[in-house]
């Protein structure tokens, strides 16, 4: 499936209402984000039933943090700048590697 285009300027954000049934595939997350820690965000989404089983890519331009990132609870991590393409890929790979312990817990 090809990434989607999109605007170097435009931001989208997803908010959903821990009570609603809609729950999202994956998660990408900016650790350097202007209004909230990104480190604290990624905390509480693994400490949250609700979100602990959702890959998380970590993006940051910090380089030094991906050990710490992946500790935290990220599921993979990248270096910014970071081409869209390859969060895409990144998020398939996670995605792929999820339906597979799925289907072999199944099996």
């Amino acid at each position: 499936m090809p990434a989607p285009k999109r605007r170097p300027s435009e931001t989208t954000v997803l908010i959903v209402d821990d009570d609603a049934d809609l729950k999202p595939d994956a998660i990408v997350l900016d650790l350097a984000m202007p209004r909230v820690d990104g480190w604290t965000v990624l905390k509480h989404l693994r400490e949250s039933s609700w979100t602990n089983q959702i890959p998380i890519v970590v993006v940051s331009a910090v380089h030094d943090v991906r050990d710490e990132a992946m500790r935290t609870g990220a599921d993979a991590y990248l270096a910014k700048p970071c081409a869209p393409d390859i969060v895409w890929m990144q998020i398939n790979a996670l995605l792929r590697m999820r339906h597979q312990r799925t289907s072999l817990a199944f099996s």
